[in-house]
Parts: C-alpha cells; structure tokens; sequence
C-alpha cells in the first residue's frame, strides 16, 4: 500500500467501501455524514480523486458494454419451468377442514 491511498486519518481507502459507494452515487449506501466525509476527502486528496475517477469510468465502460448486449428474455417453457419449481416450493396450506374450519 502506497501513501497516496491513506487518507488523513490513515485509513486505505482501498478498503473503505464508503468511497466506492461515493464513486458510484449508490443511493442510500452513504449517511449524509459520510457522504460529506468522503465529498471532502476527493476535494483535497488526489489520490482519492483518481480513484473516484477510475471507479466511475470502469463503471461507465460496463453500463456501455451490457447496453450494447442483446436483452435475453426467458422463453415460455423457461417461465413455466420457473413457476413449477417456485409453486412446488411454496408452503402448502392445510385445508380448512383441518383447520376446524
């Protein structure tokens, strides 16, 4: 690990997934406080703003290159074969006789 990944308080932010989350606007994942601590972090931190950079340009290739993959959809047969497994799955509720009903 070099210096440049350690932020001020000496934590490798190669490990901190809060700066990833950051990097990928991932809604939610971040308290506002967090989101501050890292917003602040990039601000003053080049490593960490390379970081950030590099994170959302490897997550832009990856949006661009499943886009450009055909949708696969489930054929009629798969969908049924899914409902069967699920439905054989599924609690089975006892009859309301059994229940006293």
């Amino acid at each position: 690990m070099t210096n440049e990944n350690r932020i001020a308080c000496n934590v490798d932010f190669n490990d901190d997934p809060r700066l990833t989350a950051f990097a990928l606007d991932a809604h939610g994942a971040l308290s506002e406080a967090d989101r501050a601590e890292m917003s602040a972090l990039v601000e003053r931190d080049p490593a960490a703003r390379r970081f950030v950079d590099e994170t959302r340009a490897a997550a832009r290739a990856l949006e661009a290159g499943f886009a450009a993959l055909p949708a696969e959809r489930m054929s009629d047969a798969q969908r049924a074969a899914v409902a069967a497994a699920a439905a054989a799955r599924a609690p089975h509720s006892a009859p309301s006789a059994a229940r006293g009903q």
